[in-house]
């Protein structure tokens, strides 16, 4: 029955992302991930490394063939298996959340979009929500999220000038961040407002 369903999806893998459905936003309250299907091979090691509980399903995303893997009841649970994706499988796969899962204070609707031109300062969190909530309180506010070159890092700081990007730049490095900034047209905003975790 498992060949079955893993033939199922690499032979559908094979039509081009146009023939695919757009992928479905999250059900409230829960969080799903997204992993880009750049390899034949993903699908079975997916099935191969996944709990029964996870649903994956392959859909179009911004002209993309993707993985979408649903049915985790809780954000831990989810990053768990984004490090294993990331760490055993040597995929990278994005955290997505509902709008009700982020929480109060948190702009969670799934609608990510260019940053567009300008400037992005943006700090590697390495999946540790430590280092957001750290980030959070050196700044005041909460940062938000966002895709580039195909790995996700929190965004402090979207602007047109570029001595604002690097004054940014050179304090938050002063304060032990991993921080870079990167021409803004290239990084994708998925969040406008990562989900914190409580103190």
């Amino acid at each position: 029955m498992a060949g079955a369903m893993i033939a199922g999806v690499i032979n559908t893998a094979i039509a081009p992302a146009q023939a695919l459905q757009p992928c479905e936003p999250p059900a409230a309250g829960r969080y799903l991930l997204m992993v880009r299907r750049d390899n034949p091979d993903v699908e079975v090691a997916l099935y191969e490394g996944l709990p029964e509980s996870v649903e994956v399903t392959l859909c179009e995303y911004q002209g993309e063939a993707v993985l979408r893997l649903s049915g985790f009841p809780s954000q831990a649970i989810a990053e768990a298996w984004q490090v294993y994706i990331s760490e055993r499988l040597n995929r990278t796969a994005y955290l997505i959340e509902s709008s009700a899962a982020a929480g109060p204070g948190s702009s969670g609707s799934y609608s990510p979009q260019p940053l567009g031109d300008g400037y992005a300062v943006l700090v590697d969190y390495f999946s540790d929500l430590a280092i957001a909530r750290t980030l959070h309180d050196r700044l005041g506010e909460t940062p938000g999220l966002v895709s580039y070159g195909q790995r996700p890092y929190l965004l402090v700081s979207h602007t047109k000038k570029m001595s604002q990007a690097n004054k940014l730049l050179e304090e938050l490095s002063q304060d032990g961040f991993a921080v870079t900034v990167v021409n803004s047209r290239h990084a994708i905003l998925l969040r406008s407002a990562i989900a914190l975790p409580q103190n």
